[in-house]
């Protein structure tokens, strides 16, 4: 039996449910948020890049690019690399959809 994957975040979370009703809304939009932005441009972007896009906290952006990459979210394959020069050991992340990787 083959379990065909999602193509969209979109189409999975319908999918995400918890009991917790009054925080799915807020979670829905936080990932959507954070996939949204990582989409844009297609460009690779830091935690602050990223925050600045979409007014969310650093810590919720890591949670929500874990989530992103669970089954359950679509198994999106989001990228992190050390930011090339950066002394801080900033990383950034790209969202890789098809075709090669960016520069």
């Amino acid at each position: 039996m083959t379990h065909e994957q999602p193509k969209t975040l979109f189409d999975v979370l319908p999918q995400a449910r918890s009991k917790d009703e009054p925080t799915v809304k807020p979670l829905a939009g936080q990932i959507l948020r954070v996939y949204s932005a990582l989409r844009e441009g297609g460009e690779w972007k830091s935690i602050v890049e990223l925050q600045e896009m979409t007014k969310d906290s650093p810590n919720s952006i890591s949670a929500q690019i874990r989530n992103l990459r669970k089954p359950e979210f679509g198994s999106c394959n989001v990228v992190g690399r050390r930011r090339a020069g950066a002394t801080d050991g900033s990383w950034e992340y790209c969202l890789i959809e098809s075709g090669p990787e960016p520069a």
